[in-house]
């Protein structure tokens, strides 16, 4: 689809350079075996550090292959920051720890990245787990997260159980999401939705740093066939009181 039919989300990545550090997959679309290809389909130029090298989604029920030690990635950002280009990094993205190391790396890699373009910023994807699967990440990293990495980040996009497991409460009904948003006002927040109490959610979100209120509304599709697992329709309506992002 050309580019010009989403001038939202063109606007938002014109000449980004983004350090994605997530996880990848050989077979299927998960962290960066996903994020890097939208990303550059949109005309960000990304820099994708893996944080695991995984046959496929752990969620097929077996795979194979291993988490990256926190110290090579590590080292790749060092060899990223030897070329002298970060100051020419708009964004920090993460996603997948597999170990709390890993995201001490990461918070250290974006302090670089900071340090040498003060505009950048860090969107954090706090992976913990799911609605039904519940936690599926090592002991610590909830933690890790909570403690470390929401307040070190200007974006957050958690999905509904994460949401919750950050607010520390539950959030079955629309007032309870906007509650637990309003818990976590710090930074902007783009929420991602496993379930939803009503057809077309609109969740308001504070930006405290900004000032600017924030408004989006996903319209969530229901069927006899997805009532378990709604999924949000890849077009999303921005209302127009909605401001564009700066990255």
């Amino acid at each position: 689809m050309p580019l010009h039919r989403w001038s939202y989300l063109s606007v938002v990545a014109s000449a980004v350079n983004l350090l994605s550090i997530n996880s990848h997959v050989a077979y299927g679309h998960v962290g960066n075996a996903a994020a890097v290809f939208a990303l550059q389909r949109l005309g960000c130029e990304v820099w994708p550090v893996h944080t695991a090298l995984f046959s496929n989604h752990a969620g097929h029920g077996s795979f194979r292959g291993e988490m990256v030690e926190a110290s090579a990635v590590g080292d790749l950002v060092r060899g990223i920051e030897e070329r002298g280009v970060l100051a020419r990094c708009d964004g920090v993205l993460s996603g997948y720890l597999g170990r709390t190391e890993t995201g001490e790396a990461i918070l250290e890699a974006f302090a670089k990245v900071k340090a040498a373009n003060p505009a950048a910023r860090y969107c954090c994807d706090p992976v913990i787990g799911d609605a039904g699967r519940g936690v599926y990440v090592r002991a610590g990293i909830p933690e890790f997260l909570r403690e470390r990495a929401v307040p070190a980040a200007d974006v957050l996009t958690p999905n509904q159980f994460e949401l919750e497991h950050l607010s520390g409460g539950t959030a079955p009904t629309l007032a309870a999401l906007l509650a637990a948003a309003d818990a976590r006002r710090g930074c902007p927040l783009r929420f991602t939705a496993r379930a939803m109490p009503s057809r077309h959610c609109s969740l308001r979100i504070g930006c405290a740093r900004a000032r600017l209120p924030r408004r989006f509304r996903a319209p969530l599709p229901r069927s006899s066939a997805c009532c378990k697992r709604p999924r949000i329709k890849a077009r999303t309506r921005c209302c127009s009181s909605m401001p564009r992002r700066s990255w």
